[in-house]
Order: structure tokens, then sequence, then C-alpha cells
């Protein structure tokens, strides 16, 4: 009987090539694109699963109130990490994870006939850890004992790209790195390099004594520069236990501004943290489910309105016996085994989509498997585009009578339908035209962007990176440049325009005000003019 109802199907899918093509084009496009978008939710989705205890896993944010502005970071000072390990019993771990720096890596020239005895790097990923970071987070080691890790102050831990980076093919272990003017450390270990589904992301680790013996603040409460890592017990009463932070911190630390500190899951940082990029995943989600109803829609009214074309069958079928029943399950059968096809077509559609979106992103497609729980989602998003698109188009086609058509009335009778597929047009014009509307807008949006006036002058304005030997002289690298034909101004600062610390300003703030943050930039007086700033 399936065999039959099979068969049928596809020899009316192959009568009608030019309606099932419309329809097989359409559908295929709908699932390319809802597979894309899938695709980027799943990624998202994903983020820092991999670690082993992530259910236990949290991260100490820190809600702020300056001036009646809140402000909400992942990050806070450097003493909480000991503190609420030695106070609360319900933390049974905490780590310490500091921001990217950047620092020159230098590394030996073993070739005596070399002309210069050091080989140097920049490298803007390197992290400063505590020692039980590979014990707490769940990122593999090639090589290195994670227990021996930072037992000394000279040790480093470098990524499997960057070993590559530094030696090609030559082992990396016990091989010696120049750290900026902070000295040689020794390689102790190589890490995998990190997944790009992972918040922490990092080339090199050091200890974190060595931002200690640079001067950083790396146990006081203020401050947002560190991740305080903690892993709490199981069923932990989270409420009670920010209370009891908060209560803590209140006696310890007299903050110039409102403060409330809360321990929330790690797993949530990368959609609920900063960047706020539940938005973002939402977003896609709605656009995937839309643009599938969207096809699905133009399939029932494609079906639909070609359905005059089949009333001598329906006609003759019924009045040899076959039942309403059997026409609906053959009506279903051909939308399924075309939505099947779709299927298929649309897998190469989003492979090469995704491919061109992922590449954009940097981010490899292998980041987002396709385990059991993916297969069975597709199965149900099949099962369930099958019956929105062809339950409507079979049951309206199948209750056509014979009569009608032998009477003359049957083109009439399929034709009383028009209201609801006018809705379903409007429908599927009016979400059209609202993705075309938000396209535009993006697309001028990152045009914007691209060309907008940044209030500075970035066309051939080269930037070096200085340090050590030549920023010690650079008024005499400045006066040198300056005698350079090519050369219409010089200058040196802390950070570029595009890339800027922030930090608290204090300038003796009247009663009820606090102090500032601002974005700072530590300049020479040749700045404004060589950027063309007014």
């Amino acid at each position: 009987m399936i065999r039959n109802y099979l068969l049928i199907a596809v020899r009316n899918l192959w009568r009608n090539k030019v309606m099932s093509l419309i329809n097989l084009v359409g559908m295929a496009i709908g699932f390319g694109i809802f597979l894309t978008l899938l695709s980027w939710i799943r990624f998202d989705a994903r983020f820092d699963k991999f670690h082993e205890d992530i259910d236990q896993m949290y991260v100490l944010n820190i809600r702020l109130n300056l001036n009646g502005s809140d402000y909400t970071a992942q990050r806070t000072g450097g003493v909480y990490s000991r503190v609420l390990k030695e106070l609360f019993p319900q933390v049974e771990a905490s780590c310490r994870v500091s921001q990217y720096m950047a620092f020159e890596l230098g590394i030996p020239v073993e070739d005596s006939d070399a002309d210069v005895p050091m080989r140097y790097y920049d490298e803007n990923q390197v992290v400063m850890v505590d020692s039980n970071f590979f014990s707490y987070f769940s990122f593999p080691l090639l090589e290195g004992d994670p227990e021996q890790i930072f037992t000394a102050r000279d040790q480093i831990v470098i990524t499997e790209r960057l070993a590559k980076k530094l030696f090609g093919e030559e082992e990396a272990m016990n091989r010696q790195i120049r750290i900026g003017e902070g000295g040689y450390f020794t390689v102790v270990a190589v890490a995998e390099d990190p997944p790009v589904a992972s918040t922490h992301q990092f080339n090199a680790l050091l200890g974190f004594h060595v931002l200690e013996e640079m001067g950083y603040p790396v146990n006081e409460y203020g401050g947002t520069m560190y991740f305080n890592h903690f892993k709490l017990e199981e069923g932990c009463d989270l409420v009670a236990l920010n209370e009891a932070i908060n209560e803590h911190v209140q006696e310890n630390f007299d903050a110039d501004f409102d403060t409330w500190l809360f321990m929330d899951r790690f797993d949530r940082q990368h959609l609920h943290g900063e960047d706020k990029g539940m938005i973002g995943y939402m977003m896609n989600l709605i656009m995937a489910i839309v643009i599938l109803l969207i096809a699905s829609i133009n399939y029932i009214n494609l079906t639909t309105a070609s359905s005059s074309q089949r009333i001598k069958e329906i006609a003759i079928r019924k009045s040899t016996g076959a039942s309403r029943k059997q026409l609906i399950i053959q009506f279903l059968s051909e939308s399924y085994i075309l939505l099947f096809l779709a299927l298929y077509i649309g897998f190469f559609i989003a492979e090469h989509l995704s491919g061109s979106v992922f590449r954009f992103f940097d981010i490899s497609l292998d980041t987002v498997p396709r385990g059991p729980e993916y297969w069975l989602l597709i199965a149900g998003v099949y099962l369930l585009t099958g019956l929105l698109a062809g339950l409507y188009p079979s049951l309206k086609i199948s209750g056509f009578e014979p009569l009608a058509f032998f009477t003359g009335k049957g083109i009439r009778n399929l034709s009383s339908g028009r209201r609801s597929r006018r809705v379903l047009i409007v429908f599927q014009f009016a979400f059209s035209i609202f993705f075309i509307t938000v396209s535009i807008f993006i697309i001028r949006q990152f045009t914007h962007l691209r060309e907008a006036d940044l209030g500075f002058n970035r066309e051939e304005v080269l930037y070096i990176r200085t340090k050590g030997k030549v920023w010690d002289r650079y008024p005499l690298v400045k006066q040198e440049l300056e005698q350079l034909a090519f050369v219409k101004g010089v200058s040196s600062a802390s950070d570029i325009p595009v890339q800027i610390d922030r930090g608290e300003i204090d300038w003796g703030e009247r009663d009820g005000e606090h102090n500032k943050f601002a974005r700072v930039i530590r300049t020479n007086a040749d700045f404004l003019t060589t950027f063309e700033i007014d």
C-alpha cells in the first residue's frame, strides 16, 4: 500500500514538472537558509559547554551604578577568588583569569651565524591565570603535567598554534621565550588550541604572580580587570550566597559608587553577558522560523492555486471508490517526497552559505558537530513542515466532489478558498517586505561603519608598536623619521583611536557625584596634528 502511494506520488510530481520544480526550488532555498541560521544558533548555544563541570561553574559579575547609569561587567577585582573560597564552604574551587595582554615574544636564535640573536613576534593573546587553571577548566594538554604548571615563576604554557608559529616543527617543550622586558620563561606545557566556542581564548598562559611583579593590583576588591571563576556545590542557594558576598564586600570595601556582586552561570555569559548575545540569538531563531514559514506558505499558495489542474484526476478516483482519507494520504505523500528532495538540496545550500558565513567570522564548521540530537531536530522540522505545508492543500483538494466536475462547477468550488489564500499571500508579502527592509538597513549600517567620518584621518597612517630600546630612544627615532620627505608627521600614543583603554577619572568630585569611567589615550603634543583631529 505504501509503495503504491509513493509510486503514484512520484508519477504525479513528474507529470507536473514545472509546478514541482517551482515548489522544489522555493522549499530548498527556505530549508537552506533555515539550516544556515540553525548552525549559527547551535554554535551560540554550545558556548563553553565542553567543560566537564559546566553545571557547577559560575563567574562573579558586578553591577555598577554610576551617576544613574547601570553598567554590568563579568570582571571584578583580583581578591575575590581567594577570599570567597576561604569564607564560603559552598565554593569548592576558584580560579582567576586575566584579560588579554599583548607582549613581544623573543626567541633566542641558536644559529651562531645569524645577524641578530633574537627573533621577535607580537602576541596579543597572552593571559595570566592561577596555577589550577587546567584542573578547573577542561582545556586538554598535548604535553606537560598540569600538576607542575606554574610551580615556578619562570614558566609559560603555549598553545599548539603558537608553538608552530615560534618553533615550526621543532620541539617546543623546555624552550626559552623572552616576554617583553620581563625575562625568560620556560615552556612547561603545550595545550590544544581553545575551541572557538570558548569564552576564554589564549595563545600563551603565564602565572598570576607575573601580573603582581608588573605592578598590577591583583589582591584588591576594586577594579574590573579579572574573571573570577567559582565552582559551587550542587544545590547551592545562589540568592543567599550573593547576599552574603555583598555583606562581606560592604564591610571590607568602601566603593565610590553603588555596586552589587552576583554569581552567574559561566555558560550563560556568552548570551547574557556584557555583549548581550541573547538578542542576536533570538533574532536568528525568529528569522529561521519565519523564513521556513514563508517558504511553506508559498508552497501552500502554489499548490492550492494549481489544484484546478487535478479536477479530472480527483473526480475519476473518487468515482472509482477512492475515499477522502486515501486522497489526503496521497497528497501528503507528494508533499513529503518533494520536501525530502528540498531538504536534501537545502543541506548543500546550507553547506555553502554556512561555510561563507563562518569563514567571515574565522569559525570552522567542525565546531558545530551534528550529533543525534541534531538529526532528531531536523527530522522533527521535516515532519512538521510537511504537515504544515501539505495538510491544507490535501484537505482542500480531497474535499472536491465528483458531481461538481460533471456539472461544470469544479473550478468554481476549488476557487472558494480565495480568501484564505489572500490572507496567506498578505502574510507572506508582509514578512518578505520586512526582511528586505531589514536587509537594506543592515547593508546601509555596514556601509556607514565602513565609510563614516570617524573624526580623525586614518588614510596613509602607519601604526608601529614600539617597546624596549626603541621606545627608550623615541625622541631620536621621531627626529630621524621627520627628516624623511614622505613623512608628514610623527606622534606617539598609548593606544590608537580605535583601541582605547578604559579607566576611572578622578577630578575631585562634588558632593553627591562620583568619578567617571572614560576612554583615555596618553599622547604627545603632535597627536592631534598627525591624526588631523580638530
